[in-house]
Order: C-alpha cells, then sequence, then structure tokens
C-alpha cells in the first residue's frame, strides 16, 4: 500500500511539475510587447500597437496555394529585389524557404501561404526591399521559445489573421485579458511551427515553436506562416541556448541579439 501511494504521488508531482512548466512558457508568450530596437529593450506595446491588437479580425479566407506545396521541380533559384514581376510569377510554380543568414549558419524557414498568404506576401516585400531595419533574434526561453522581429519601416505589416484549420474549430483557446476575443487563426503548434507573436496577424515580432510535444496550451490562436523541417536549423537553434541571456520585465533576453540577412530560395 505504501509502495503504491509512493508511486501515486509521484505521477502527481510530475503531472504538476508540467501543467506548471507550459502554464509559465504560455505566460512568456502571450505577454504583449515589441522590441525597442534603439535601446535593445523589450517594452510593453504602446498605443500604436494597441489598434492592431484591437481591431476587427479579419481571416485569411484565400484559398491555398496548393502549388507551392506540391511543386517540386528540383534546382535552387534565390530572389533578390532585381527579380521584379517576374518573382513575384514565379512565386506559385515552386516551394519557397525563407533563409535567415546568422553569424551561426542560416535558419530556413518554409513558407506556408496556405495558412497565411497576407504573411508570406509581407516576407516577400521585406526580401524585395533589399533592406530589413530590425531583424535580429533577441529572446530565448530554453527550450521551447526562440523568438525574434522582421521589420522595415517603410513597410507595413501583414493586417490579416490566419483562418482556422478544417476541423479545429472545436480547439478551446484560453484568451489572455488583453486579447479577450482571440480565436481560431492558427493549427495547433508543433515543434518547427514559425508563427507571429501575441496574437498579431503580423507581427512582426515573431517565434518558432521548439517544444517536442504539440503546444495544445496555446491552443490555436496564433497566425502561423511557416515551417523549420531541416536538422541544420534545428542544430542552430539549440546551439542558441547555449548563448549568454539574461531576465527582463519576465522574459529571458539573448545578452546580444543574433543579426541575420534575409534571402529567399526556391526548391
Amino acid at each position: 500500500l505504501v509502495d503504491f501511494a509512493g508511486v501515486w504521488l509521484l505521477r502527481f508531482y510530475d503531472q504538476a511539475m508540467i501543467a506548471e512548466q507550459e502554464a509559465f512558457h504560455q505566460k512568456l508568450q502571450r505577454k504583449p510587447h515589441v522590441q525597442d530596437d534603439a535601446a535593445h529593450q523589450i517594452v510593453p506595446d504602446s498605443k500604436s500597437r494597441e489598434g492592431l491588437l484591437r481591431s476587427p479580425r479579419h481571416r485569411d479566407l484565400r484559398p491555398p496555394s496548393h502549388a507551392r506545396d506540391d511543386a517540386m521541380n528540383g534546382g535552387s533559384e534565390e530572389l533578390s529585389a532585381s527579380d521584379g514581376g517576374h518573382a513575384q510569377e514565379a512565386r506559385t510554380d515552386t516551394k519557397e524557404i525563407l533563409v535567415l543568414s546568422t553569424k551561426l549558419g542560416d535558419l530556413k524557414f518554409v513558407l506556408r501561404p496556405d495558412l497565411s498568404a497576407g504573411s508570406v506576401d509581407y516576407i516577400h516585400r521585406l526580401v524585395e526591399s533589399g533592406a530589413c531595419n530590425r531583424c535580429n533574434l533577441y529572446r530565448a526561453e530554453k527550450p521551447g521559445i526562440l523568438q525574434g522581429v522582421l521589420a522595415n519601416k517603410d513597410i507595413p505589416t501583414n493586417d490579416v489573421l490566419g483562418g482556422c484549420p478544417a476541423g479545429l474549430d472545436d480547439v478551446k483557446n484560453d484568451c489572455p485579458a488583453w486579447d479577450k476575443h482571440c480565436g481560431c487563426h492558427g493549427p495547433i503548434m508543433t515543434q518547427g511551427a514559425v508563427g507571429w507573436a501575441a496574437g498579431t496577424a503580423g507581427g512582426p515580432d515573431f517565434f518558432i515553436d521548439n517544444y517536442k510535444r504539440p503546444a495544445k496550451f496555446w491552443g490555436t490562436q496564433h497566425t502561423n506562416w511557416a515551417f523549420i523541417e531541416d536538422d541544420e536549423s534545428f542544430r542552430i537553434i539549440n546551439e542558441i541556448w547555449t548563448l549568454p541571456t539574461t531576465p527582463q520585465g519576465g522574459l529571458t533576453r539573448l545578452k546580444a541579439p543574433i543579426h541575420f540577412d534575409l534571402s529567399i530560395i526556391r526548391e
């Protein structure tokens, strides 16, 4: 009887610890914030961002671009600003990968216009502009959240939230106080999923889900727009976990944000 009680208590303790950890990371991810690039600080959302968070929540109901997922014609082509309209037309013919070139190597995001066409269009505008004023990774919540920003002051962010994937309408979303009207705007995130932070439609702050188990504690609130599939990208993420960090406002930020350059390749 004593042994049985001990096993039961141990299992109860383990479950409580897992629930506590998930609740902690859920709180961190949901906290609305943007990066103050001038001071390299993370600060609360300003009133200018509040309009985006509180505006009518439009869903991206454009049909999936199956050609982007299905066409695997071989070869690799890099997109630059000089490609112009030809590059725009070619997007529907091939699978596209956003490359974040860092000092540690290349992170590769397979773009998912079927989840958020507006977000992918925003990424294209950033790349085609030839300049990303604020492109860096600045937050590292080991083991589950790697967060950064993709911004150019001259390019407006996407304002259309992702649509709700088929069969997920009934998933419960525990909406945070600052976003009481959150809803289904993407799939339940799994390891490698990339979405916009704080429930926005277009960031510019984004995060990578690196949890090994499906992040059910986030529900379907986040607009997803890319996915990591290659081992090298995960190797780089694991290396980032080893870098020096510092606590700030309940978050864990990298002492030295990691700058990256952007390009798009086609495969």
